[in-house]
């Protein structure tokens, strides 16, 4: 179960609690965590979202230069040139 789930699956049981409270302050007091419990699991959404679209603008080789040989230079660019050297 992810975050999201979890903090719903808790703001419904701080429901059904005030539901079955008889006390105007017990039931208060569990709808308000159950308003609490939603607004993280909004939150935890927002992050995942964000996340995701982080996530999508990596750069297939992951070194973000772009040449995909994993050395972190773009296209040999700053390399020695070996033939230059002799």
């Amino acid at each position: 179960m992810d975050l999201v789930d979890e903090f719903r699956t808790r703001a419904a049981e701080c429901l059904r609690l005030a539901e079955n409270s008889h006390a105007l302050a017990d039931q208060t007091m569990w709808l308000d965590m159950a308003q609490f419990w939603l607004r993280l699991s909004e939150h935890a959404r927002e992050q995942e979202s964000v996340r995701g679209r982080a996530t999508s603008r990596q750069r297939p080789d992951q070194n973000g230069d772009g040449d995909g040989d994993g050395d972190g230079e773009e296209n040999g660019k700053d390399k020695p040139d070996p033939q230059r050297s002799r």
